[in-house]
């Protein structure tokens, strides 16, 4: 059964991006370090599918999973691989939502801070990608296969943030190089870059009205204007020559 892995499930927008899919008949596998908040969103997601299981694991043609892992562990990749393989899920599409964010100017960052959100940022993808890319390459059902990199608009720099921008910076490598890698093998791999989203952690410490003028759209974006873009990229009917792009859902803010 063809499932799309989302890391930082737990997130907003990863939950977002987790319903979405349900809700447009995709099965799922969910990751996250919380076990409570991922059984919540299991719950969540197939309250919204017609027929689930009572046991919240979907309703056949659609299947909602999850594993409790941290991604910048070698031990939280290996479970997710074991549960792909163990069972059969047949993960053709990736999205690496995973992230985490210390605001502060690099003279007030400390060591363990940089580690935490390089490790989880970038080098967390790059290990999960390629550990996800040989169960699809080996995995003869699977005839078309997707990255989906969630970096942000920080990439293009902003005070107090640096490391943040630039491990999201570097994603924009990854994303390119993996594309030309894998583009004979017909796994595409793209990046989207949210700007200013609201009703999440990224808006908490922030003057909205301020930020407000430099977005030409007047307005913030939504949690669902990201998993929509992840649906469609996603879909190799839809999105089948799209790789190696960077796409800004920003409501114009760089421009």
């Amino acid at each position: 059964m063809a499932t799309s892995l989302i890391t930082g499930a737990t997130g907003d927008i990863g939950k977002a991006i987790a319903k979405a899919f349900v809700a447009n008949g995709r099965s799922v596998l969910l990751t996250g370090r919380n076990e409570n908040k991922l059984k919540a969103i299991v719950d969540d997601c197939c309250s919204n599918v017609p027929g689930s299981d009572t046991d919240g694991s979907g309703n056949g043609d659609v299947q909602v999973d999850w594993v409790a892992a941290d991604i910048t562990s070698n031990g939280g990749i290996k479970s997710i691989v074991h549960k792909v393989n163990d069972a059969n899920l047949g993960v053709n599409s990736l999205i690496n939502c995973a992230g985490v964010n210390i605001d502060k100017i690099l003279l007030r960052t400390n060591e363990n801070q940089i580690n935490s959100i390089i490790n989880t940022n970038i080098i967390a993808n790059i290990n999960l990608s390629r550990e996800i890319t040989k169960t699809m390459l080996k995995n003869k059902e699977i005839t078309n296969g997707s990255i989906i990199n969630i970096g942000s608009v920080i990439s293009n720099g902003n005070t107090g943030q640096t490391v943040y921008s630039t491990s999201k910076a570097a994603l924009s490598g990854l994303t390119k190089s993996l594309a030309k890698e894998l583009g004979s093998r017909n796994i595409r791999i793209n990046l989207i870059e949210p700007g200013f989203i609201g009703n999440t952690g990224m808006v908490e410490n922030i003057d909205i009205d301020d930020i407000m003028k430099s977005i030409p759209l007047q307005r913030l974006g939504t949690a669902n204007d990201i998993a929509e873009l992840c649906l469609f990229l996603s879909d190799a009917h839809k999105s089948g020559y799209i790789t190696g792009q960077t796409i800004k859902v920003d409501g114009g803010i760089i421009i």
